[in-house]
């Protein structure tokens, strides 16, 4: 039991991680925002009108999100780093998707094409930031 009324604890305050969204534009990262919970590659985040949100837009392995708020930006940790779940599952799904497109799109069909070049792009960009982290 504690003697100490509660008021008078400390209160340790654990942020979570914030970067500025428009630095990472191009990057793997995660975004939380509320209480979703994105990974993907930010395409777009510029300021809005409203002091402190955002307008967004992360295409992840299977669709493009967008969103405008305040979210919390983080670059995917590397295997190296605590938590590399995202990107481990991030790096399956691609693989995934590719395999799927790669298998079942028709030959001429531009845009699945389109979307088989971005999922190995993706894929590629996700192991190339995965090895330059230690």
């Amino acid at each position: 039991m504690n003697a100490i009324p509660a008021t008078d604890q400390p209160y340790t305050l654990t942020a979570r991680p914030f970067a500025d969204p428009a630095a990472l534009v191009g990057r793997w990262v995660r975004l939380r925002q509320e209480r979703a919970e994105y990974v993907g590659v930010l395409v777009h985040a510029a300021p809005t009108a409203r002091a402190g949100e955002w307008e967004w837009t992360l295409r992840t392995p299977f669709e493009e999100v967008g969103g405008t708020g305040r979210p919390s930006v983080e670059p995917v940790p590397g295997a190296g780093q605590a938590a590399p779940a995202p990107a481990r599952r991030a790096r399956a799904q691609l693989r995934a998707v590719r395999a799927d497109l790669v298998e079942f799109a028709p030959a001429g069909d531009t845009g699945l094409s389109r979307a088989r070049d971005l999922a190995a792009a993706d894929l590629d960009q996700l192991e190339w930031e995965l090895a330059a982290r230690p």
